[in-house]
């Protein structure tokens, strides 16, 4: 049966007359149907949502629905939203859907979607698209994304069957702009990608360890340790990981990071293969979503060759603290107007002065006037006997006019009346390890996390060795601004002797026979000198060619434990 338009609206103006309601008898007393064909139409009717039916014991009630207009909805929405019929006409296109697309309502409604400007505009993806909404027209509602490439654009889509106020079925169609939530994810990927390259270039054991003491990520390096593969460790709970005491020790330090939210730094050491290892560790937390902190990021460096550089030091000091003229440790000794009485052979090299230019100077005089107030106090402090000893790093000024770490502990003298008479100093050069603290903090401070948190230089080279980016601590380390390395080649900075190092490794690269290394090498500083470096270069590679697109650098200094080497050797020489 078909229903006449005009009946339609003489029911809907008198539910509009009786806002109270009526019922079906109600209503064929006043329209001239019989009770058949009102029940049809008021079926529509509520179908469409024109009406509302209520009972009243046995009766059906009828009242004129007062919902707002299903267009009226649609035209503030700030997606984008197209409505068909069962021929695929369009009916109905919102603001924002006519906007995009370009052109008016006068020229969208009524046409064809298959011949209608949706044709150019879907261009990509308008076969498929068309064939979802003809689904639709039968019934099957579809949930996807659709790509318009040409555009750069992606699509949430949604099309929803539909019955519209007539009773004739139809489509729905409901496009939401997702590009920049797609363009997020692919900056997220790119930069996990990253990540993890970065991660597992690292000599640093790096980790992530959940709220449920359950490791959630672990570098190779992390895995080696305990001669384990990642995929081994990954999911485990740590403390199996560990003995028990270490494990206990472990969990206090996370449990801190996740009760507190802020970093924690620590040194520790591990037993390895029934070796002791130091390692400086470094947690941070890793919050949700909702704040709460539901990870602990960590990275721990190796230093037991550091620990044992400053226990050989210890033992060193000792051991010929007072030995004076052919000491190895500079030594002075002051009176209480600061000048020096006597200072070693070995102070006289380290600041160039011959012993008697020293003799006629206070140690102010050569002290780097950011040090002397600090000195002068630490000094009046052993006279008033507040302190036994007065350690402190300090810089001295040479005689050239260089700057000379060192680092200075003072004792008094006493005389028989046990009155301070004098002072005795041991001064120690730590221009390099100075050095490597100081470029370490510049690295700490550049990097959060993983490479904010790095201490060595990362690069990215191309094939060539060229230069395409540095990292901020190559100032640190080398003297250079990040700017003055790019554009240069790598080759160029290699000290002579280390060339062939370098060669063989790309020979290798370009045989494929491999991927990955560590090489040991010098790297020319900007004021002419060498750096040793220990350099994990990663060759990354075309996937479609395999030739290498990039090299990826992590370059550590070690020419602090290059000169720890070398001192321990002397020691034992001695």
């Amino acid at each position: 049966m078909v229903l006449r338009p005009a009946i339609t609206a003489q029911i809907k103006e008198l539910l509009k007359e009786h806002p109270q309601g009526l019922s079906i008898t109600d209503i064929v007393d006043v329209v001239n149907i019989n009770r058949n064909t009102a029940g049809r139409y008021l079926e529509s009717l509520l179908v469409s949502g024109q009406v509302e039916m209520r009972h009243f014991g046995m009766a059906k009630i009828y009242t004129l629905s007062h919902r707002v207009p299903v267009s009226a909805v649609l035209s503030i929405s700030s997606e984008l939203i197209l409505q068909l019929d069962r021929s695929l006409r369009v009916i109905y296109a919102n603001g924002p859907f006519l906007s995009f697309i370009d052109t008016t309502a006068q020229d969208l409604f009524g046409k064809n979607i298959e011949y209608s400007p949706l044709v150019v505009v879907f261009d990509d993806v308008f076969g498929p698209f068309v064939d979802n909404i003809k689904q639709g027209i039968a019934g099957e509602e579809w949930n996807g994304e659709l790509a318009l490439n040409q555009r750069g654009i992606f699509f949430s889509c949604h099309i929803a069957p539909t019955v519209f106020d007539d009773g004739h079925k139809g489509v729905s169609v409901i496009l939401e702009d997702i590009t920049w939530r797609k363009e997020n994810e692919a900056r997220i990927q790119e930069s996990e990608a990253r990540y993890r390259l970065l991660a597992e270039s690292s000599n640093d054991l790096i980790f992530m360890i959940g709220r449920d003491d359950r490791v959630e990520y672990v570098n190779r390096c992390a895995a080696s340790l305990i001669g384990k593969s990642p995929a081994d460790i990954i999911g485990q709970p740590r403390s199996t990981l560990f003995p028990d005491d270490q494990a206990r020790h472990q969990r206090a330090q996370l449990q801190k990071v996740i009760t507190s939210g802020t970093p924690c730094r620590s040194e520790g050491a591990i037993v390895v293969n029934g070796e002791v290892r130091w390692f400086d560790h470094f947690l941070a937390p890793v919050p949700d979503g909702n704040g709460q902190i539901r990870s602990v990021f960590g990275v721990s460096r190796d230093i037991t060759a550091r620990k044992s550089a400053e226990d050989a030091l210890i033992q060193s000091e000792e051991r010929f603290r007072r030995i004076f003229e052919d000491g190895p440790l500079g030594m002075t000794l002051v009176d209480t107007n600061f000048r020096f009485v006597v200072v070693n052979r070995k102070f006289c090299q380290m600041l160039g002065y011959t012993t008697e230019e020293l003799k006629e100077q206070t140690f102010m005089s050569i002290t780097h006037p950011d040090h002397v107030s600090r000195d002068v106090v630490g000094v009046h402090k052993i006279y008033a006997g507040e302190i036994d000893v007065y350690r402190t790093e300090k810089r001295y000024m040479t005689r050239g006019g260089s700057v000379l770490w060192a680092s200075v502990t003072i004792t008094p003298i006493r005389g028989a009346d046990n009155r301070i008479h004098a002072t005795i100093a041991l001064i120690e050069d730590i221009s390099e390890r100075r050095n490597i603290e100081e470029k370490l903090r510049e690295s700490e401070l550049e990097y959060r996390l993983l490479a904010e948190y790095s201490l060595d230089i990362i690069n990215r080279q191309a094939p060539d060795t060229t230069l395409l980016y540095v990292s901020p601590s190559v100032t640190a380390i080398l003297g250079y601004n990040p700017e003055e390395f790019l554009g240069r080649k790598v080759m160029d900075l290699v000290h002579p002797d280390d060339l062939d190092i370098v060669h063989d490794f790309m020979i290798r690269i370009s045989r494929g026979e491999t991927n990955r290394d560590t090489l040991i090498l010098r790297i020319q500083h900007k004021d002419g000198s060498y750096v040793w470096f220990e350099s994990v270069i990663h060759a990354i590679r075309d996937p479609a060619t395999g030739n290498v697109r990039e090299f990826y650098n992590v370059s550590r200094d070690i020419t602090a434990r290059k000169q720890a080497e070398r001192e321990r050797h002397e020691i034992k020489e001695i």
